[in-house]
């Protein structure tokens, strides 16, 4: 349709400028095109092919598309992804707060596991707590248990020392009680000896004058 008809004024002007190139530019039937063209060195012929913009850039737009689709699809997952671990991470900190108030009640955490090396620190960080708490606690009791059995040995033997004393002091009457009668009699009667004097001293009852 065309041959014999010269090229676009910028395409003639281009390719005196430049022995080749490539360019876009506007056919002579008004097409919009990717060019390129090249000048022979010796006859100076032009030998150029131009390809419609909208093949071209088709291609460009499908890869465009794809690489969307592609980057939507990996945002989609990485969002999935980041909303199941979070999801994992706030029960399991959910769970290290139940934990932490079952411990502050006496009561032995669960053991769970975690595939976060931090929150499976934290969850062996109570364990061993709870642990270490227990172990004082039943160490404690053991020290109040022997206290009490301390104390309650301790008691026994003073009752015991109260009751001998009792019996003692009640023993050593009995014995006395006749020397006594014997030593206020002699007394009434006027009499006075060595023997008299020894057990009124011995018995604690001196002579009132």
């Amino acid at each position: 349709r065309y041959v014999g008809e010269k090229g676009t004024a910028a395409f003639l002007a281009r390719y005196q400028d430049m022995p080749e190139g490539v360019y876009r530019d506007v056919a002579l039937d008004g097409t919009a095109v990717y060019g390129a063209y090249s000048r022979a060195p010796i006859s100076q012929w032009v030998a150029g092919v131009g390809v419609p913009v909208g093949i071209v850039d088709a291609a460009f737009r499908q890869a465009m598309v794809a690489l969307t689709e592609m980057t939507l699809l990996l945002l989609s997952i990485g969002g999935g992804g980041t909303y199941v671990l979070s999801r994992q991470i706030s029960r399991e900190i959910a769970q290290a707060a139940e934990d932490a108030d079952a411990i502050s009640v006496g009561l032995r955490p669960s053991p769970v596991r975690s595939g976060i090396t931090e929150l499976q620190r934290l969850q062996n960080g109570l364990l061993c707590s709870f642990e270490l708490i227990e172990t004082r606690q039943r160490e404690r009791d053991e020290q109040v248990a022997r206290a009490d059995a301390a104390r309650a040995e301790a008691e026994a033997a003073d009752r015991a020392k109260d009751e001998f004393l009792a019996l003692l002091g009640h023993e050593l009457r009995n014995p006395l009680a006749p020397a006594l009668t014997a030593v206020h009699l002699m007394r009434q009667r006027g009499e006075h000896s060595r023997e008299r004097e020894i057990i009124t001293w011995r018995t604690g009852e001196g002579d009132a004058g």
